[in-house]
């Protein structure tokens, strides 16, 4: 028996933030420091006064930080940030040589081609600038390689012309060596590899599985379980960016497999993911489990679920339903189907400020957690800090849902 939405959603006095981050190395340490930089610069912006605590470790090896929010007319609301550590698995697959790096790349691609042709197909049919940023990383490689190899050939050649074979034979493979370094330092420098890195991860997840992961999603499901008996709560937000998003899901959808419903009094409910990359899992075949946790959750009625994604972001599925492009048909369309929104990230920026950064992938995908230079609605640290819940803040309107 379902659950209506909880009375505590009309604002929140104490909120548990349960965030799960990306494919990345960087640990709890690495956001803690840019929620603490970025939130002094967003109380400017939006009026809130934010407080935050250092970072500590609590049973179990949980990493959390307290944050307060004083808003201007004196009510304050006190939150606790716990961040599911799950970097000691990210480094465990993260290529660590140029050699290594270019194999998993490959891998990754030649995986998807493999495995989901259909499914490339199904996104390049509604929404080609979002397979066009997923081939990105092959066609640097592949195009950057062809063309280094092209013009060591070409100068090989021409030394061979005018002196001997064997000097040609060695400028064109210094050449070589020297056009790779080149292009590995360029990517270094744009980024590309983190797609190909997360492709590769996600696709080795889907195919053969990785228990690791799959204990810690175990837990994270249990805490939530957990954090859901806890009276003085009013608030518990569960938040997954970018490949955090797929853990989020699978872990709020575990929650649930397993939970009686709450109690009058338990906190409400809430799933927010940024930037997120769900059909990366979704699409495979193998993936019919996680298909069923996206299931569960569209049918409830126990949590909201709001997915905000910007176009700018090459790095996401930016304003699709993830579950139509993952073939998911829930037996019902509960409070928690999904509901895909812009942060609008052009408006909250000055329009200089915003043709800098849209040059920067890698700044254009961490944006959803840094402070912006004008107010919206999408405030990552009025979210997280501030007293409105966020079913209210992205409130359906009456007659709307469904």
């Amino acid at each position: 028996m379902s659950a209506g939405p909880s009375t505590k959603e009309a604002v929140v006095r104490r909120r548990r933030v349960l965030f799960l981050g990306g494919f990345d190395p960087k640990g709890a340490s690495w956001y803690h420091a840019l929620y603490a930089r970025h939130a002094v610069r967003q109380s400017a912006v939006n009026g809130l006064a934010i407080t935050g605590g250092a970072r500590r470790r609590e049973a179990g090896g949980r990493q959390c930080w307290d944050v307060e929010g004083r808003a201007a007319d004196g009510s304050a609301c006190h939150t606790t940030i716990e961040v599911v550590g799950w970097d000691g698995i990210v480094r465990a697959h993260w290529p660590r040589t140029a050699a290594g790096l270019l194999r998993e790349s490959f891998a990754a691609y030649a995986g998807m081609l493999r495995h989901v042709p259909g499914a490339l197909l199904k996104v390049a049919r509604i929404a080609p600038r979002t397979l066009f940023a997923f081939a990105y990383p092959l066609l640097f490689f592949v195009g950057g390689s062809l063309l280094v190899f092209t013009l060591a050939a070409l100068l090989g050649g021409a030394i061979a012309l005018a002196a001997t074979q064997w000097a040609g034979l060695a400028v064109a493979v210094l050449s070589w060596l020297a056009g790779m370094q080149v292009l590995l330092r360029l990517e270094r420098r744009l980024d590309t590899s983190l797609l190909a890195r997360s492709f590769a991860f996600v696709g080795r997840y889907a195919v053969k599985g990785i228990p690791a992961l799959d204990a810690v999603l175990d837990d994270a499901a249990a805490r939530i379980r957990e954090l859901q008996q806890d009276p003085d709560c009013d608030e518990l937000l569960v938040v997954g960016y970018s490949v955090g998003s797929i853990l989020a899901t699978r872990a709020v959808g575990r929650a649930l497999e397993c939970a009686e419903p709450p109690s009058p009094g338990a906190p409400a409910l809430a799933l927010l993911t940024l930037g997120n990359c769900i059909p990366l899992l979704g699409l495979y075949p193998h993936a019919l489990a996680y298909r069923e946790e996206l299931a569960r959750i569209a049918a409830s009625e126990r949590l909201v679920w709001v997915d905000v994604s910007s176009p700018t972001d090459w790095g996401s599925f930016p304003l699709l339903d993830p579950l139509a492009v993952c073939g998911v048909t829930p037996t019902q369309r509960g409070r928690g189907y999904p509901q895909p929104t812009s942060p609008r990230f052009h408006t909250l920026f000055d329009s200089e400020s915003y043709r800098g950064m849209i040059r920067n992938k890698h700044t254009m995908h961490t944006l959803y957690l840094m402070s912006t230079e004008k107010p919206g609605r999408y405030d990552w640290f009025a979210i997280s800090a501030g007293s409105q819940p966020l079913a209210l803040r992205y409130a359906v309107p009456k007659g709307m849902r469904g």
